[in-house]
């Protein structure tokens, strides 16, 4: 019969989730322990990790392993972590709701549309935040080389986050569009640089938008 400590620490899974959250656990004191323990014993041990951020972290492996034990569906442990995290963040922003959810990140509004190649699309997406109300326009533009539109759409979305965050969904939604209507070779284009380099992995973050950006990353395959 397995223990909690076990599920949650000492397994194949929970290593490897706990490695990719830079963090070391089952040195000592934790064997035997039920979740309350774990609760209480990690944040003491570990002195660059909070509470909440142990509970969102455990919850993550719980759900890895039911997944793999009742699915035999694997997780990516990096995927596990910016879960945790982003679940953290929310949760920060929930209890603090007067944080300004708007940057000032938007890049330079693009002067020029420029065509695709031949027998290409242009997928243009971008996104309006109304951060008083946390809801934001998304919208996307489909153009051939010669300019024609091909298909439009917008949508409202609630937005909890950054201008970058709204920014992801819109590239996510596009991405959507663009195989609704059978595009197979397209080019999406967004004024957001955060996004365009976490897309095409030139850049790194464990925050809440690692989560977008890797369902993007998904369904990029399909073109």
């Amino acid at each position: 019969m397995e223990s909690i400590s076990h599920g949650l620490l000492e397994c194949k899974m929970a290593k490897k989730i706990w490695k990719a959250a830079q963090l070391t656990v089952g040195s000592q004191g934790e064997h035997n322990q039920d979740i309350i323990g774990l609760l209480q014993i990690l944040p003491q041990q570990q002195t660059n990790i909070e509470g909440a951020l142990v509970a969102a972290l455990l919850w993550v492996i719980w759900n890895a392993r039911n997944k793999w034990l009742f699915e035999g569906k694997k997780e990516n442990p990096i995927i596990a972590v910016a879960r945790a995290e982003s679940v953290v963040e929310s949760y920060r922003k929930v209890k603090q709701p007067e944080m300004n959810f708007v940057g000032s990140q938007k890049a330079e509004e693009l002067n020029q549309w420029c065509p695709p190649p031949k027998d290409w699309l242009k997928i243009n997406v971008d996104a309006a935040v109304d951060a008083d109300k946390q809801m934001a326009g998304l919208g996307v533009v489909i153009r051939d080389q010669e300019g024609n539109c091909k298909a439009a759409a917008v949508k409202t979305s609630k937005v909890f986050g950054s201008v970058a965050m709204a920014e992801a969904a819109a590239m996510e939604w596009g991405l959507q569009v663009a195989l609704r209507v059978g595009v197979t070779a397209g080019i999406f284009e967004s004024d957001s640089l955060e996004v365009v380099e976490l897309v095409n992995k030139r850049t790194s973050n464990m925050s809440e938008i690692f989560w977008v950006i890797s369902e993007i990353l998904e369904i990029r395959k399909n073109f």
